[in-house]
């Protein structure tokens, strides 16, 4: 979440100690995130709900909550989020957190794609417009941190996926603090099922495990890449659930 705070000149970023607060200064909730480091107590709940809505009130921005369920008391677990509707946040999504020691290879025959990184301007251009169709963002806001050199001045790495200099496929990669990260992995519908998803994960993930060394790998999962990812190696570890301001 780091990276989108840094993505534009607005942005910004509050420790809360158990908790980071990040806005990327874009009035796009999932762009703006509260983000627990820490197991919790009810009433720590409470104070970084408060504190971040007051922090993302002065921004004038829309903000969302990123909730590790394991690092909430499973009893309080209805409560918090009774606790996150009565501050007008609504449920939006929700994640698997995986971790895997090892990387499978894939028994089948992937699809070969072009793979290039977006800091070439032509590749960030699709970029932009395969991540806008696919997870259905508007272009301007998907312009203004995606298009940015700054979100990709740090740690995070793009790629998009070309099948004859078509654009079909794209994955970020962010190799830092012990693990290789794995994150906004779209395919194009008329490409799906095909392989061509999995193809530009493993690109994104070999390139960025080569160049640190490390061999350790996460993400967060929607309902539909569980089973990519379990064929990849990845075990669920927890459950992430998405709330956003209205």
């Amino acid at each position: 979440m780091g990276a989108y705070a840094r993505a534009t000149e607005h942005g910004a970023e509050l420790d809360l100690g158990a908790a980071g607060v990040f806005s990327s200064g874009v009035d796009y909730a999932v762009f703006n995130a509260l983000v627990l480091s820490e197991a919790i107590s009810l009433a720590t709940m409470m104070r970084l709900l408060d504190e971040s809505a007051a922090f993302y009130g002065r921004l004038g921005v829309g903000w969302s909550c990123w909730l590790d369920e394991s690092m909430v008391d499973p009893v309080n677990g209805l409560v918090v989020a009774r606790l996150l509707e009565s501050r007008g946040m609504r449920w939006v999504a929700e994640h698997e957190g995986m971790i895997a020691e090892r990387i499978r290879p894939d028994r089948r025959q992937l699809p070969e794609v072009e793979a290039r990184p977006v800091s070439a301007a032509e590749a960030r251009e699709d970029f932009i417009q395969v991540c806008s169709q696919v997870f259905q963002l508007p272009e301007p806001i998907t312009r203004s941190i995606y298009g940015s050199a700054r979100f990709w001045d740090g740690v995070m790495r793009g790629w998009v996926g070309y099948d004859q200099g078509s654009p079909v496929c794209i994955a970020v990669s962010a190799a830092d603090r012990g693990s290789v990260g794995l994150y906004s992995v779209a395919t194009m519908p008329g490409y799906r099922r095909r392989g061509y998803g999995a193809s530009i994960t493993r690109h994104a993930i070999e390139e960025a495990t080569g160049r640190s060394g490390l061999r350790r790998w996460i993400l967060q999962s929607t309902p539909a890449g569980i089973r990519l990812y379990r064929r990849m190696g990845y075990e669920s570890h927890t459950r992430i659930t998405v709330w956003a301001s209205a």
